[in-house]
C-alpha cells in the first residue's frame, strides 16, 4: 500500500508553523523587489506582495505579520474573481526578506542580494512640521 494510505492519521495530527506557511505561499504567490516611486528614484524601497483570489489565506497571513491587506475586482469578465492582495514595504519588508531569504529558490535569493545592493534604510524621519525622530522597532513574530 502507498504510503499516504497508511499514514491518514499522520495529515490529521500535523500542525501547520506558520513562517513555514507563510515562506510556502510567498514562494508560490508572492514577489519582492524594489519599488521605485517618482519622488525618491535615487532611494528605492523594498517591497512585498502576495495576491490572490483566496481570501482565507492572505487574512491568515495578514494576521501573522500584523499587517493588512487590501482587495481590487479586476474589469472585463464577470466571472474574473476578487483579488486580495497584502503589501509590505519599507524597513518592514527588508526584514521579513533577510528573515525568509535562506528558506527561498535560487532565483528569488538572487533577487534579494539585487535588492540589498539597491536599499539604503533611513535610520531617521522628518517632516515639513517635526524634527528627525528614530525609527520605531518593527513588531513581528519572528
Amino acid at each position: 500500500m502507498p504510503l499516504f494510505i497508511n499514514n491518514i492519521s499522520y495529515f490529521n495530527n500535523m500542525t501547520i508553523d506558520m513562517f513555514s506557511y507563510f515562506v510556502a505561499i510567498l514562494e508560490g504567490e508572492g514577489w519582492i523587489g524594489l519599488d521605485y516611486k517618482k519622488k525618491q528614484k535615487d532611494n528605492p524601497c523594498p517591497r512585498l506582495q502576495i495576491s490572490m483570489s483566496d481570501e482565507d489565506v492572505i487574512q491568515n497571513i495578514a494576521d501573522y505579520l500584523n499587517v493588512s491587506y487590501r482587495t481590487y475586482q479586476p474589469k472585463g469578465k464577470e466571472t474574473y474573481k476578487m483579488m486580495y492582495i497584502l503589501n509590505i514595504s519599507g524597513r518592514k519588508a527588508f526584514y521579513v526578506m533577510e528573515k525568509v531569504a535562506p528558506y527561498l529558490s535560487k532565483r528569488r535569493k538572487e533577487r534579494f542580494d539585487e535588492i540589498k545592493e539597491g536599499y539604503k534604510p533611513k535610520t531617521t524621519y522628518s517632516t515639513e512640521w517635526y524634527t528627525p525622530r528614530p525609527k520605531k522597532p518593527l513588531n513581528l513574530p519572528f
